[in-house]
């Protein structure tokens, strides 16, 4: 309440009413200095760049690994236009006659494709109460806003590292493509739910649950190097339980068994193992191996403190009954469903022989979550149903109770276990829109194992993959609502892999 004219207020009165009156004045950590126009406490909500705390934030969270590495271009416009040599020249015969050159030889042209990337926005949203901002914390920060920032930022990273690599902007139209989505499908724009995309290209390779071992890296880089893709990996990317088993590999085959590290204390270190970092010999040099733990997108269902197992946030609620359809299909059923999409789709199905024994047959148990922009429904829980080559899972969700779902993960379990269990057990497989699973029939082709992983092998050059990057990071205040200070933190790009076919992707890796 405002004091009338020529009233008497005490000094605390007083405080708080300036306080008020700076309410959304300043800009990044509330120093009480004014700035913006004017540099007075009631200048307007400004952006401000934060591309220090983004350095900085970046160089301690040791858990990225791509994001570091990935080569980055500052673009001034939200289309991102650039030309990819596919072809030097025709491949004619180089040998000409003495004096020839005219109309008896012919003329060789290059091919070149013009490509282009939607800038795509990303943004943490957070907030810091007024209490906060005047009192100190315990920790690193004692600024509550200057500790709010940090820890948006990692989060926000971290969200971005796992849309570097598995970000799709069929299922989600607010993101982006993410690289392994650019190298592992074909062109085609006709979208295969069932195995959670576009048909897969000819720079990816199934390892249907087997392990990992230097010989398979060897050969992926020899054709890598080969003609036609003429390709210079420099990285490989793996997750760190696929890495540890291939240090295992390099010690069962004699290879790095044990080694002394100089220059590390004055007695050094020794290792059991491959050193502090492995190295695969290519046939233009070792290319290093590099562990990345979200590269993995083998995780659980979300979890949250709430007895639903539901985001705070989000209005989704499934039906009272909230299965349509949860059955098996013949392959021929699978395959004239698939037909029914576009008849030009591979119709085959990824799971193995009955009684294969293999883990990727036998019963299984689904939960199913959808998502959408303000957080994510309760799970949905399926019975076991009993998979294998001419058994296809088939799911069908009835329409939600409230809300409008965007997209659904697809989480899948092995055995007949209790809801808990499989709550616990149950692993990400996939992502399909709202539209593919509610009130539509899904089928569960079964191309993505449990307990595996993938291993990307890429050039990190920017004539073959960049990051383009729109204006610096970010932080934007928002408008104070309820005594709390909001603020966004807003990084804006999108990734592009110019030339897929000098990278390759190894699926369905043994953890």
């Amino acid at each position: 309440m405002l004091p009338q004219i020529n009233e008497n207020i005490t000094v605390n009165e007083l405080t708080r009413l300036n306080d008020s009156l700076r309410k959304n004045s300043e800009v990044g950590y509330q120093s009480g200095v004014g700035s913006s126009v004017g540099g007075g406490s009631l200048a307007p909500i400004v952006p401000q760049s934060i591309e220090g705390t983004l350095a900085s934030a970046a160089n301690t969270m040791r858990d990225l690994a791509l994001w570091p590495m990935l080569p980055k271009v500052q673009v001034s416009n939200t289309l991102h236009e650039y030309a990819v040599i596919r072809d030097h020249g025709e491949d004619l015969d180089p040998f000409i006659a003495e004096g020839g050159g005219d109309s008896s030889f012919g003329a060789s042209a290059s091919q070149y494709d013009r490509k282009s990337v939607k800038i795509k926005y990303m943004a943490e949203k957070r907030s810091v109460s007024d209490v906060a901002t005047l009192v100190g914390i315990v920790g690193p920060n004692a600024d509550a806003l200057a500790e709010e920032t940090e820890r948006g930022t990692m989060s926000l990273l971290r969200k971005m590292e796992v849309q570097l690599f598995h970000g799709d902007e069929d299922v989600n139209g607010l993101a982006f493509d993410g690289i392994m989505k650019q190298i592992e499908r074909g062109d085609s724009g006709v979208r295969n739910p069932f195995i959670f995309g576009r048909d897969f290209s000819d720079n990816q390779e199934d390892l249907a649950g087997a392990s990992l071992t230097g010989a398979k890296l060897h050969e992926v880089l020899g054709e890598l190097y080969s003609a036609p893709r003429f390709g210079n990996p420099d990285a490989i990317f793996m997750s760190p339980k696929a890495y540890s088993k291939l240090i295992a590999d390099s010690a069962q085959n004699g290879r790095h068994d044990s080694m002394v590290l100089v220059n590390q204390g004055d007695m050094g270190v020794h290792t059991v193992g491959a050193g502090p970092r492995i190295h695969i010999m290519g046939p233009m040099g070792p290319v290093p191996v590099v562990a990345a733990p979200f590269i993995s997108r083998r995780l659980a269902p979300p979890s949250s403190q709430s007895a639903s197992n539901a985001s705070a946030s989000s209005p989704l609620v499934a039906a009272a009954a909230p299965f349509t359809t949860q059955d098996v299909r013949t392959q021929a059923q699978h395959a004239a469903a698939v037909a029914g999409i576009n008849a030009n789709l591979v119709t085959d199905n990824g799971w193995d022989a009955t009684g294969a024994g293999t883990g990727h047959e036998g019963d299984f148990r689904y939960v199913f979550v959808p998502v959408n922009k303000i957080g994510y429904g309760a799970p949905i829980i399926s019975a076991a149903v009993d998979a294998h080559s001419d058994a296809v899972p088939r799911f069908n969700l009835a329409a939600l109770q409230t809300g409008t779902a965007l997209y659904v993960r697809i989480y899948r379990c092995a055995g007949d276990l209790s809801d808990a269990q499989t709550l616990k057990n149950a692993q990400l497989i996939g992502e399909v829109k709202a539209s593919e699973i509610i009130g539509a029939d899904w089928y569960d082709a079964g191309f993505e194992r449990l307990d595996c992983d993938q291993v990307l092998i890429t050039q990190m050059d920017q004539s073959v993959i960049e990051f383009a990057r729109l204006l610096d990071f970010i932080r934007r205040p928002l408008a104070e609502v309820g005594a709390a200070k909001q603020f966004l933190l807003m990084l804006f790009g999108a990734p592009s892999v110019k030339v897929p076919k000098k990278n390759f992707i190894l699926r369905n890796v043994s953890k």
